[in-house]
């Protein structure tokens, strides 16, 4: 299911401060934060839940009176679907989608090659429905994060996509995968950025609470908190959030993140 702008509308428990925004600047207390009453995109206290066939309907029958929500079905009937078959990936290795240059910020007439693209996660996920997380249990607590980049991954305007997982022992616990803001001049300063991403993210899990200082990552391996290693292509769970696969090594690395069919 699709709910929109779920997390901008989630109550964050904890004390979340931000800095105030461009634009948004409180003249006479400049200095001063702002206090998160609800969650953003990408704030790492927003929600993930695993949940049974029945709960899955009791949250959406509580959503739909306050969220505009859509269903794997209805998205399938949408789009005429119904007969064709489910793809193995989300992505195609072979096609890249380009920019809309005549189309406006909220796509209200997207070029096909973007509908195509829409219609082909729609195929993926109504073919992996019954997959789901498995967590097990473990008595290693050992936190383990990769991470990877899309170096130059948009022709467009040259910026990169990130992307990494977290583990604790053998359970994936965390993801992410971001286009960044700003165009990095070579692949050494994109992997040490990425880097610096992945270990701040570790850390946060470690203790909730994060020092920025530059080029901390030096100081993390000396004082030996984390461990950099290189992990080769085909163990790279990272990819998967960052690059189009093939189907069989998008497979594999899906399986090795926990994700597997859940009997009900």
């Amino acid at each position: 299911m699709d709910v929109k702008s779920a997390f901008l509308n989630v109550v964050v428990e904890e004390e979340v401060y931000v800095e105030q925004p461009k634009g948004f600047l409180d003249n006479s207390c400049p200095q001063h934060d702002y206090r998160l009453k609800k969650a953003l995109y990408g704030l790492k206290q927003a929600p993930r839940a695993c949940m049974s066939d029945q709960l899955v309907q009791q949250f959406v029958q509580q959503m739909k009176p306050k969220f505009e929500m859509s269903m794997v079905g209805e998205l399938i009937k949408k789009f005429g679907l119904e007969n064709s078959k489910s793809k193995r990936t989300p992505a195609a290795t072979h096609i890249k989608v380009a920019k809309d240059v005549n189309g406006s910020l909220v796509n209200i007439n997207p070029k096909e090659s973007h509908l195509n693209q829409v219609k082909r996660i729609i195929k993926y996920v109504n073919g992996t429905v019954e997959y789901g997380l498995l967590y097990t249990f473990d008595i290693n607590s050992t936190l383990v994060g990769f991470c990877d980049v899309d170096w130059v991954g948009n022709a467009e305007d040259g910026k990169i996509t990130s992307g990494g997982c977290f583990f604790v022992g053998n359970n994936l616990v965390s993801w992410f995968s971001k286009k960044q803001n700003s165009v990095s001049l070579s692949i050494v300063e994109v992997e040490y950025i990425d880097a610096s991403s992945c270990c701040t993210q570790l850390l946060w899990m470690k203790t909730n609470h994060i020092d920025i200082r530059h080029h901390f990552i030096r100081e993390l391996v000396e004082d030996k908190v984390i461990t950099l290693e290189h992990v080769s292509t085909d163990k790279e769970l990272a990819n998967i959030f960052t690059k189009t696969l093939d189907a069989a090594q998008f497979e594999s690395l899906r399986s090795s993140l926990g994700l597997c069919v859940i009997d009900k």
